[in-house]
């Protein structure tokens, strides 16, 4: 009995050296659980600059961060199908252009933003109605998120997306921009900052008509999407990050001046710039998955899209890790920000 109460005292001491050093004392001699490495892709565009401040959660809620900096959706999409990155923010349209062509790796998360697509023309030469389209030059990117919302606005709006002048630009937003300058086209239809690039220049200014409220896009930016894999094998990785993320858009949503600085210093681009650029858009991780169907209905049945997803796109929309972060339902979280 005497040997069995030492063997008894010196566990009782163990356990209280290692509850001291930070281990429980259950489980003695663990070391404490090693930060999980999460690749990151970000557009650089001012509706998704708040990722770029991921990092300063990530100890938070024990992950870490490796940045991927990408100028456009589709290159991000192309990553995340590899298995090259773990998450990114791509455009809604991505996760139906990939679908269409066999890719089943990707499942949208959470909602980005909205406002941040935008149009404009040349100082002085307004467009009050999609009518007045007509006859007039207009830069597109084809397959980006502004030009798709543009043509279902022009399709909503009785107008013949054929009978229009549009030039496919290839390339970054400066290429609209110094398009726009050169008077090469008379109107761009691209992503903020450039908008805001073109009108702080002085020779630019936003129409009258927007292309935020077509039937078949609405008004969502992006969305945050991840492989498969990252949901399905590692679920308590995700519900971090997805905790991480909803504290972010949370914490920038209540102080835009924050939003602003942040994508400033990143972007490396003027303050007032970046606060031209941001003015119109809002951070929201709620999205529609309603609205991503009729999305993809339309792509299919423009000829955009390879095939129509639109029956089986709900299984590659997980609301899942969102509603543990949020506490919302998933009727709350498609229904948008309240």
């Amino acid at each position: 009995m005497k040997r069995l109460h030492r063997v008894v005292a010196v566990v009782v001491m163990l356990g209280c050296i290692a509850a001291a050093s930070g281990r429980p004392g259950t489980a003695w001699g663990d070391e404490p659980a090693k930060p999980t490495l999460i690749r990151v892709g970000i557009i650089n565009a001012a509706s998704s600059a708040t990722l770029w401040a991921l990092p300063t959660l990530a100890k938070k809620y024990n992950f870490e961060v490796q940045e991927a900096t990408f100028q456009r959706y589709s290159d991000a999409r192309t990553a995340l199908a590899a298995g090259d990155i773990d998450v990114a923010n791509v455009g809604p349209q991505d996760i139906v252009l990939a679908l269409s062509q066999g890719v089943k790796s990707i499942v949208a998360l959470a909602g980005v933003a909205s406002g941040g697509n935008c149009m404009a023309v040349r100082k002085g030469e307004d467009v009050a109605d999609w009518a007045a389209l007509k006859g007039r030059t207009i830069g597109v990117g084809a397959g980006s998120i502004s030009w798709l919302m543009f043509a279902a606005s022009v399709q909503d709006n009785n107008v013949d997306y054929a009978t229009l002048k549009t030039v496919n630009i290839v390339g970054g937003g400066t290429t609209y921009v110094k398009a726009l300058q050169d008077r090469q086209i008379d109107m761009m239809v691209v992503w903020e900052p450039f908008c805001a690039m073109a009108i702080n220049a002085g020779f630019a200014q936003y129409p009258t008509i927007n292309h935020h409220n077509s039937a078949a896009f609405g008004n969502i930016d992006g969305v945050i999407a991840a492989t498969r894999s990252f949901v399905t094998k590692t679920p308590d990785v995700a519900d971090r990050f997805m905790q991480a993320y909803v504290e972010l858009v949370t914490t920038f949503q209540a102080d835009k001046q924050k939003w602003t600085d942040l994508y400033a210093q990143r972007a490396g681009i003027d303050p007032k710039l970046a606060a031209a650029s941001v003015q119109n858009s809002r951070l929201q991780y709620e999205f529609s998955a309603a609205q991503m169907v009729k999305m993809a209905k339309f792509l299919a049945a423009s000829g955009i899209a390879a095939r129509d997803v639109s029956a089986e796109l709900p299984q590659y929309i997980d609301y899942g890790p969102l509603m543990k972060a949020t506490g919302k339902t998933e009727a709350q979280l498609s229904a948008g920000p309240q």
